[in-house]
């Protein structure tokens, strides 16, 4: 863990400065519709966390840390999306 802690902050330090959004969670929960896929997806999260509450708070900041980087290269490969932006 002691090794692993300084290779992460450094991509976190660069993904701070890069042009991969990272939308508020709240935000993301609030607009739109959800379908029921999503709220029973919800829901298990909720009980994943309940459960394993002692790890419920780093999963969370992990995933928090991941899912935009993996959103945004998803968007590049599936959608093609041409950024005219440099990424950093």
């Amino acid at each position: 863990m002691q090794r692993i802690v300084p290779v992460l902050s450094i991509a976190i330090a660069i993904l701070m400065v890069s042009r991969i959004p990272y939308p508020h969670p709240l935000t993301q929960f609030v607009r739109g519709h959800r379908s029921f896929a999503q709220l029973v997806a919800i829901v298990f999260a909720l009980m994943a966390i309940l459960i394993v509450r002692g790890y419920a708070v780093p999963l969370l900041c992990v995933l928090f840390v991941i899912v935009p980087p993996l959103r945004f290269a998803w968007d590049i490969v599936w959608h093609r999306k041409v950024s005219n932006e440099p990424l950093f």
